[in-house]
């Protein structure tokens, strides 16, 4: 006699049931702690620029720019070395020996910011690390480094630096790791000169302009970029030949770093206002390093009265400005240095003169009979398509 099991269920409660699920995302984003490195990635703005070692084996080279809109220097240092590179700054005019340097280090594993030096005893890490590491290479027995750190760190033991700063800086490479063992550099694995950091001045062109000729569904347009050192606007515009000075009867285009508008005619020294009828197409703007660079185009006639028909090979003065404010709210003149004008031909895009060898016999079989145009005063709705050019303006 037997008697088959019933398959009773487990009777083993589990041991732990969360009570809780988090409902909601915090709304904090988190910081970095104090003395932390910063958390965001690095955005160069100015550089690189070399630092002259006069060893082939420590090549050193620094940018500017920002971390969380914090300004920042960031260095590619590269070491020929099993060891460690390490590199320091120190106030202008204190040549020789090892006091007072601010050095960060690296080994082919990690970067650190190490403590300020008092003698010739090698570093220790700071108690506060300020540098990030973007990255470490060991390859072919040379380790490449690339980190950043602010450029005032808030760390009294960090050296504050800046930009056209005069100081000392100190190079070494040796053996051991950075945090254990390392040992000091030979006398040809170091060197320290005064040195000027890169001021960042940069002598830029206040308006580069260039146009194309081409078409935008199958009318003839014309297509412009131009290019203004300016944190407003830029502005082009077009009017008869030999109408030198003044502002009277331009047809002018403007732009900043988020639009660009076709202008009214203007009838004097008052900043025009958006034409009623728009027949400029924006194709793109970026706004790097405090230059805009507006991309537009419109057609040749765009069959409004307030728009000067244009064409290949026209005489025309051409007007160009820049200045503060925004195109549609809150420009202001800009200065004598701001402005230029001049009588210009535009390109006539003469066909080149050799002949083909072969006509070709047959004729396409169908032709379409209509041709989709832009509704009157809108702009084309259609990409441009470049036929000749692009020509600079002057």
């Amino acid at each position: 006699d037997i008697t088959l099991d019933a398959c009773a269920p487990p009777t083993a409660v589990p041991t732990a049931v969360p009570t809780a699920v988090p409902t909601a995302v915090p709304t904090a984003v988190p910081t970095a702690a104090p003395g932390a490195p910063p958390a965001a990635p690095f955005t160069s703005s100015c550089g690189p620029f070399p630092i002259t070692t006069g060893n082939a084996n420590m090549v050193i080279n620094y940018e500017f720019g920002t971390v969380n809109a914090a300004d920042a220097i960031q260095f590619t240092v590269s070491a020929t070395s099993t060891g460690y590179g390490a590199i320091g700054f120190r106030a202008a005019g204190m040549m020789g020996g090892m006091t007072n340097i601010d050095p960060i280090a690296f080994d082919a594993d990690q970067v650190l910011d190490m403590a300020q030096t008092t003698g010739m005893t090698p570093p220790t890490p700071d108690v506060s690390n300020d540098v990030t590491k973007v990255s470490i290479t060991n390859t072919g027995g040379v380790i490449t480094a690339v980190f950043y750190r602010l450029l005032n760190t808030g760390d009294a033991a960090d050296m504050a630096l800046s930009k056209g700063l005069m100081l000392n800086f100190v190079w070494s490479f040796g053996n051991g790791k950075v945090d254990n063992g390392w040992v000091n550099h030979t006398p040809t694995q170091r060197g320290q000169a005064d040195i000027t950091l890169d001021a960042c001045v940069v002598t830029a062109v206040p308006m580069v302009i260039n146009y194309e000729f081409g078409t935008v569904n199958a009318a003839d347009a014309i297509q412009f970029t131009v290019s203004a050192t300016s944190t407003g606007y830029g502005a082009i515009g077009f009017r008869a030949a030999g109408m030198m000075g003044g502002m009277t009867n331009i047809d002018p285009i403007a732009f900043d770093a988020d639009q660009v508008l076709d202008m009214a005619q203007t009838t004097g020294m008052t900043p025009p206002t958006p034409d009623v009828s728009n027949d400029v197409t924006k194709v793109s703007i970026t706004n790097t390093g405090g230059v805009i660079t507006a991309v537009f185009y419109r057609l040749l006639n765009t069959g409004d009265a307030a728009d000067m028909t244009l064409s290949k090979g026209l005489m025309l003065n051409f007007v160009w400005s820049f200045g503060n404010g925004k195109v549609d709210n809150g420009w202001v003149n800009h200065t004598p240095t701001q402005r230029g004008q001049a009588d210009i031909t535009l390109d006539a895009c003469a066909p080149p003169t050799a002949v083909p060898t072969a006509v070709p016999t047959a004729v396409p079989t169908a032709v379409p009979t209509a041709v989709p145009t832009a509704a009157p005063g809108a702009p084309p709705a259609a990409p441009f398509t470049s036929s000749c050019g692009p020509f600079p303006i002057t």
